[in-house]
This record gives structure tokens, sequence and C-alpha cells, in this order.
């Protein structure tokens, strides 16, 4: 885990960056201090959840257990924070998205304006960690996986709630262009993808 310090970032898509509507420029600003993992949930991370709680882990068969568990749904990201708060003591939680936007500003060495430039991943996601770290010490925020976080990207008549959660970061399976920190995408609670997995915040003490 890092922790990660208050402060202010400039976030989305800037004129001459990209332009998608989904993440406009912004500057997003946290308040307090909070602490995130350097890397995304693996395989066997989430194996172990799956054994002691029953859950279903609809991984696919090939998958290693060094790769970032995929397949998830946003419920079962929540119950994984739960679930680790329970074993360890510990607040864990999905990091908010202006937190995550805020530690996803800073872009690692090798991308440029928080774009991988030198390609996505075609054949599928890779071990974590496997590409730089940003300047926070994190792994992977604009790549690999797309990341659940905690909030509402949608929200239906009461008393319905919350109908859509909110993914960050490009993935594997997009284009180049399009494997950068600031791809938004909303999907429902039970939504479940090849490229979509999470990584978890703490509490501060």
């Amino acid at each position: 885990m890092v922790v990660v310090t208050p402060g202010s970032a400039r976030v989305g898509c800037w004129p001459g960056n990209c332009s998608d509507p989904a993440a406009p420029a912004r500057e997003v600003t946290v308040s307090s201090s909070f602490a995130l993992a350097k890397l995304e949930v693996t395989v066997a991370h989430y194996l172990r959840f799956s054994a002691a709680t029953g859950r279903s882990s609809h991984l696919p068969r090939e998958w290693l257990e060094a790769l970032p568990v995929v397949n998830v749904s946003w419920d079962d990201a929540a119950a994984y924070a739960q679930w680790l708060s329970a074993e360890t003591n510990r607040t864990y939680r999905l990091p908010s998205e202006t937190e995550w936007d805020y530690v996803a500003a800073a872009v690692a060495s090798a991308d440029r304006d928080g774009t991988i430039v030198s390609g996505s991943y075609p054949v599928g996601a890779k071990t974590v960690g496997s590409r730089h770290a940003n300047a926070w010490g994190l792994h992977d925020m604009a790549g690999n996986v797309s990341e659940w976080v905690a909030g509402c990207g949608e929200r239906g008549p009461a008393p319905t709630g919350c109908t859509g959660r909110i993914r960050r970061g490009g993935s594997w399976i997009n284009p180049a262009a399009n494997t950068r920190a600031s791809l938004r995408q909303v999907s429902g609670a039970a939504f479940r993808s090849m490229d979509t997995g999470f990584r978890v915040a703490a509490v501060v003490e």
C-alpha cells in the first residue's frame, strides 16, 4: 500500500490530449490522506477470498495467479474489500473516483499525458506490476485492466438508487490510443468483463 497525501491535480481530457466527453478536463482535490494498493488485486488474492466466502470467481480457466483478477463485478469488488477488512482488522474499501483520478494523474515514465505510448495489451492482461510505476509508486493506472471505483455513475428514479457503477482507466482490450487513465465507463453493479478488475484503498489511521 502507498500512503497518498492531500493535494490537487489536473485530470481528464485536456485539449491536445484527448476529447472523451465522459472524462472532461477538471481539477480534483483530495483533502485527507488515504492508502492505495500499489498493484491491482491478483487472481491469487481473489481465490483466497473465493475459497473463504464461497463466492464464485468467474475466472477464465487459463488465467494465471499473478495476473489481475478479471470478470469481477462491482458487487464482487465491494465484497472483497469487506472480507479483507474483517480478515486484517483494517478498513479497506474501493477508492473513490476522485481519489483514483488524483493518483492516476501522476503518469508513469513510459506514458505521455496518461496515455500508454508503447502499445496496448493485445494478447490479454499482463502480470501486475510489469509496467513502470507512476510518481506515487502505483502500477497499471493506465492500462492492463479497467478498475472499479466507489461511487455512483448513474442513478435511476427513487427508490431505485444507483443503477450504474464506474470503471476507470483503459485496459488491454482497448487500442493504444484509448489505453489512458482518463477513460471512464459506467456499467451495472453486476457487470463482468474480461478486462475489468480493481484495486483496494484503505483508511489511514
